[in-house]
């Protein structure tokens, strides 16, 4: 059966068009996985006006496409084809990470600093069997032309599904058990804090010269002065239960200006530097392996780290004085008072969250098993704050996910 008789199919390809083109000219981070899929896609965007390595914008660049890589293995785990954090026999080589950067619509040092980088990093960050392709565009305008970009297209997908989709499927099982705000903390602590810390990656240290560290510690400064704010630390909500209205969680935080970015690192900072500091990014890869095993989220947290996700929520909200604190210590969650705010949540707001949600990334083989079955599309609207993912992109039960919803779906990570 051709792709174009696949259900789903021609949403992606409209999809992928759309992110290569990107008409509106605004930076989009994300990744697309189809389950049965040849190969993973990560979306990252550049400044035009890079002329060195050193650009930060470069460096940054790059920090984006580990994030992407990181909510690609969350999502494996809780999709049930990535059963282990050890990493595979290498079988890729240099072809595991390939930058694609079409017509050079973006300045092609951007190209080895990407694939350096991500060929640097550790064992434990090449959990695939199949490569993963790095789309670098322009963040205000598109690769070119109409054509240009359709040829674009149609030689992803067949790098992607060269077997006219055989296998491959667009369904959704795992977005209930996400708990979008502790993957995005998590994403973005180890790929900027860790990954990309001085020291920790050479080809980093030697060329790009990008701070992570630094960078983590001033977006967990804004965050701290964020949660605060006497103003708007009493709208900082994360829920007591996961399920199948996780969409709505994140269209509740980003309505009310708590985008699934900041309330994500805030949460993760503090299980970090309070909650839990000796918390290693190899506990936090296999909870979610141990979440997908368990009935909820909930439960696969409380087996992973001993204590429940109650407690956890009671007693971040308790450190950072929320007024709900009592009553969510007794198990009882209450929605923040948005008294006088003007944000309609029966519509979500801009749904700009970022973090997974409501897709399946999927389609990859991971540990030699081929995934048959989801497409994840984590779209990030990652850079310089412009975060939360919108809905067209992602991970969502009802179509994209802001990187939660797959054509779909899409993932807000």
């Amino acid at each position: 059966m051709p792709c174009s008789d696949t259900n789903g199919y021609n949403g992606y390809y409209e999809h992928l068009k759309e992110k290569l083109a990107n008409a509106e000219g605004r930076p989009e981070g994300g990744a697309d996985l189809y389950q049965g899929a040849s190969a993973a896609i990560i979306y990252v965007n550049c400044k035009q006006d890079s002329t060195v390595p050193t650009h930060e914008p470069v460096g940054g660049t790059v920090k984006v496409a580990i994030h992407e890589l990181i909510h690609i293995h969350q999502v494996q785990a809780l999709s049930g084809t990535l059963t282990s954090i050890t990493p595979p026999t290498d079988t890729l080589g240099d072809s595991r990470f390939q930058v694609k950067n079409y017509h050079s619509a973006c300045p092609t040092l951007y190209e080895p600093a990407i694939k350096g980088v991500l060929d640097a990093m550790p064992a434990s960050m090449k959990l695939l069997t199949v490569p993963t392709y790095i789309l670098v565009v322009p963040e205000t305008t598109g690769i070119g032309s109409s054509s240009q970009v359709t040829a674009a297209a149609d030689e992803l997908v067949s790098l992607m599904f060269p077997n006219d989709c055989a296998g491959v499927t667009f369904e959704s099982t795992w977005w209930y058990k996400e708990n979008g705000q502790i993957a995005e903390g998590e994403a973005e602590y180890y790929a900027a804090n860790v990954l990309m810390a001085p020291g920790a990656n050479a080809y980093n240290d030697a060329n790009t010269q990008w701070d992570g560290a630094t960078a983590w510690a001033q977006r967990a400064s804004e965050n701290t002065g964020m949660v605060e704010d006497a103003s708007r630390k009493q709208l900082f909500h994360i829920p007591l239960t996961y399920g199948r209205h996780n969409e709505r969680w994140s269209d509740k935080l980003s309505c009310l200006d708590w985008h699934n970015n900041p309330v994500g690192e805030i949460t993760y900072n503090y299980m970090k530097t309070v909650w839990r500091p000796a918390t290693t990014h190899a506990e936090m890869q296999q909870h979610w392996i141990t979440v997908y095993n368990a009935a909820t989220y909930e439960a696969g947290f409380a087996v992973a780290f001993g204590q429940s996700w109650q407690q956890f929520v009671c007693d971040l909200e308790t450190h950072y004085g929320i007024d709900r604190r009592t009553q969510t210590c007794a198990g009882v969650e209450v929605a923040p008072n948005i008294t006088g705010v003007a944000c309609d949540l029966d519509h979500g707001g801009n749904g700009d969250g970022e973090g997974l949600s409501g897709g399946a990334i999927a389609g990859i083989v991971v540990g030699g098993l081929a995934f048959s079955g989801l497409l994840v599309w984590i779209t990030l609207a990652y850079y310089f704050r412009l975060w939360p993912f919108r809905r067209p992109l992602g991970l969502a039960p009802s179509a994209v996910a802001t990187t939660e919803a797959l054509p779909m779906l899409v993932m807000k990570l």
